[in-house]
């Protein structure tokens, strides 16, 4: 293991709690001709076990019958840590964890029933009183990721440190570019904050926001 490995591990409680949060992974399969292939997924944690949905058919699929060994990527960018004042001086500061395994299709309709129900509760959980067609479940392409090992990995900003994020921000004429604005370290509340200022241009955090 490289030294920055040991150093920066995630627990396995930390490496869980990312997979539950993280809504995005991405998926690689061996392609036909050698070549690893790489697609994005939405997934949920069931159970303690890890799947995600997409069709029956396509080239991940026929990858997956093929060989169903997998790398499976989770990442949560958590934006970006000047430490000097050169412009290579900066570290990007994330969690990710990264999963070696085998792909298992999932037939059982019961089963892809429950977990289609736990990826509305995750991603959409507005609609989690909302029904599920049973005629849409059969044609559904499920699949587990069967884990065989796996790593986490972190970085994060000393105490005290400024740390940079990023927002895409409409300018009024239908383009959304990229503005860089500098947070504490305090994190979540006040990216909230920072968002809802950028949007409104006012303040709309309580008092107590610094």
């Amino acid at each position: 293991m490289q030294p920055n490995m040991q150093k920066y591990q995630l627990t396995d409680e930390q490496m869980d709690a990312l997979l539950d949060r993280a809504r995005v992974a991405v998926v690689s399969t061996i392609g036909e001709d050698g070549y690893p292939y790489a697609a994005p997924v939405n997934f949920v944690v069931v159970d303690g076990r890890i799947f995600f949905h997409g069709r029956k058919v396509g080239e991940k699929v026929s990858n997956i019958k093929r060989d169903p060994r997998c790398c499976f990527t989770v990442v949560d960018d958590k934006g970006f840590w000047r430490m000097g004042d050169g412009a290579c001086d900066t570290t990007s500061l994330y969690e990710s964890v990264i999963i070696r395994g085998k792909v298992r299709i999932i037939e059982d309709d019961e089963t892809k029933t429950e977990v289609l129900r736990a990826l509305v509760d995750k991603l959409t959980p507005e609609r989690r009183m909302d029904g599920i067609d049973p005629r849409k479940v059969p044609p559904t392409g499920m699949f587990e990721v069967v884990v065989e090992s796996r790593t986490g990995k972190y970085r994060n900003p000393n105490p005290g440190d400024r740390v940079y994020q990023r927002f895409r921000m409409e300018n009024g004429t239908g383009g959304t570019p990229s503005r860089w604005k500098p947070f504490g370290v305090r994190g979540q509340h006040r990216t909230r904050h920072a968002l809802r200022t950028v949007r409104s241009g006012r303040r709309s955090c309580p008092g107590s926001c610094p």
